[in-house]
């Protein structure tokens, strides 16, 4: 912008003390750099205000967030226009164009398809005798990220392979993890949306052991306070293997000593004091994909509530 803030305010200042205006300078001011940020030509700030004084301070808001979600939508960039108008339901054009525009459709689709608490299917897996579609459950939401955890038990392995006294960082099962499992699970397009996460080292909460590093991981399992966190008891924490046997399944966290990782028990409870790490347990995998770069995703397929979870906070 050519004129200052202060040169503005003094201009609409001085104005104010010879008619009534409704917007003040800091807002047309605010206005100027939002239009002119995405390109459009409206001229000086003086101009701005002139066309708009007339206009209340919530209108000309919604106004300018309208022509920002307009702008996006025109641009070929949904996803950040549908947040937008969801913030404008009620506004001009804004209800017919959530339900008709075909861009906005399938943003809302995949993010409805992604809520908590949902199951989806991503990638597939070797159980048993055949391959089946892996169903996961959507434990959170941040963004365009989404938290997921296997529905179900997916393989039985040990947590390392040797009698030693291994953290999360060095275990085999880490390993067998982020290198053969994702490798025959996911396609290599499937394997592009996975972000690779800092996976941090947590203590167990009771026994206090030592964690290790925080570790890069694009699989990785849940912690004793992670799983605490996403399912409410016992029933939700419960989990079968896809021949729905009950199970128990690995944690990341060390259990009462170095050589034990925590675990759940087949029905469901905590087993913070943790079995040994060469004992052979379930696995349930856990990943956060990128909506926007989940390539294989068909906007028509669906997905079903779990009804097990526990919504975190913000989700």
């Amino acid at each position: 912008m050519e004129l200052k803030e202060k040169e503005i305010a003094d201009k609409y200042l001085s104005e104010a003390n010879q008619e009534p205006v409704t917007i003040n300078a800091a807002a047309v001011l605010k206005l100027c750099q939002e239009l002119d940020s995405y390109g459009q030509q409206y001229g000086t700030a003086s101009e701005i205000y002139l066309d708009y004084r007339s206009l209340d301070h919530d209108l000309l808001t919604k106004e300018s967030t309208y022509q920002k979600a307009t702008r996006l939508l025109n641009d070929g960039k949904a996803k950040e226009a549908y947040s937008i108008y969801l913030s404008l339901k009620g506004y001009m054009d804004v209800d017919n164009l959530l339900l008709t525009d075909k861009a906005l459709h399938a943003v809302k689709v995949k993010r409805e398809r992604y809520s908590v608490g949902n199951t989806v299917s991503f990638g597939s897996y070797h159980t048993g005798k055949e391959k089946k579609a892996i169903e996961w459950i959507v434990l959170d939401v941040k963004d365009d990220q989404v938290l997921m955890i296997s529905k179900n038990v997916l393989d039985q392995k040990s947590y390392n392979t040797e009698r030693e006294e291994p953290a999360w960082e060095t275990c085999t099962l880490r390993k067998w993890l982020n290198n053969d499992f994702i490798n025959a699970a996911f396609t290599t397009a499937e394997q592009a949306s996975i972000v690779t996460s800092t996976v941090k080292a947590k203590e167990n909460l009771r026994w206090h052991t030592n964690a290790g590093k925080d570790t890069k991981d694009k699989v990785w399992l849940l912690s004793d306070s992670e799983v605490n966190t996403y399912f409410c008891d016992d029933t939700a924490r419960k989990c079968q293997t896809t021949d729905s046997k009950n199970s128990w399944w690995w944690l990341r966290s060390h259990g009462s000593n170095d050589r034990c990782a925590a675990s759940v028990r087949s029905d469901g409870s905590l087993h913070r004091k943790g079995n040994h790490v060469y004992n052979t347990n379930g696995v349930r995998p856990a990943l956060v994909i990128n909506l926007w770069n989940l390539e294989s995703l068909n906007p028509d397929s669906s997905s079903t509530p779990s009804g097990v979870i526990c919504a975190p906070e913000g989700a």
